[in-house]
């Protein structure tokens, strides 16, 4: 009699860790994958050349909080820099005489010097 999935799951998840890796990696492996062989062997080029200028110290690793750091700081300067490209297109008032807010006064005599560059 077979046993059914919920039965076999209880089972499998029984075994020990590596036991479940190990089944875990055959079961994926059973699957069919439409995989682009010419894909698969570029990847691996890339990841052999790779590892081969970390041993031989062309390269050096980057530890990947940095990475994230300068990834984050990107796409904020990129974000800062849209959005200004943005509001020097508009013709919306940013700062007024009844307001005393440096920050406004700032931000629109950016806006007016960007709009000053553009037309150039």
């Amino acid at each position: 009699m077979a046993r059914s999935l919920d039965e076999l799951t209880k089972e499998v998840l029984a075994l020990p860790s590596a036991s479940r890796a190990i089944l875990a990696e055959k079961l994926v492996e059973s699957l069919e994958f439409d995989v682009d062989e010419e894909i698969q062997s570029a990847w691996l080029d890339e990841a052999e050349k790779r590892i081969e200028e970390l041993r031989t110290g062309k390269v050096q690793p980057i530890p990947g909080e940095e990475v994230l750091a300068e990834v984050r700081e990107t796409a904020k300067r990129n974000c800062e820099e849209m959005l200004m490209e943005k509001l020097s297109k508009t013709e919306a008032v940013v700062w007024s005489p009844q307001t005393d807010s440096t920050g406004d006064r700032a931000l629109s005599e950016r806006l007016e010097a960007i709009r000053k560059e553009t037309k150039e």
